[in-house]
């Protein structure tokens, strides 16, 4: 399988409490915790071929791709 030969990782994102969901806004607002610093690459579901194709070649720098649903 592609993602175990190529170490590839799907991650989601999943909340653990309502004060770490807090903290978390918290950081956001006051400007220490900045995502848009963090995702280099938006595509959408209907790329998602591209997108891993993106991550295993690793041609240019990226951070986190984030794949869309809209």
């Amino acid at each position: 399988n592609i993602f175990v030969m190529q170490d590839l990782h799907v991650d989601g994102l999943f909340g653990y409490t309502t004060s770490s969901w807090r903290r978390t806004i918290e950081l956001l607002s006051t400007g220490k915790l900045r995502l848009r610093d963090l995702i280099t690459h938006r595509v959408a579901l209907a790329q998602f071929e591209e997108a891993v194709n993106l991550v295993q070649s690793r041609t240019e720098p990226m951070g986190k791709v984030v794949v869309t649903y809209a």
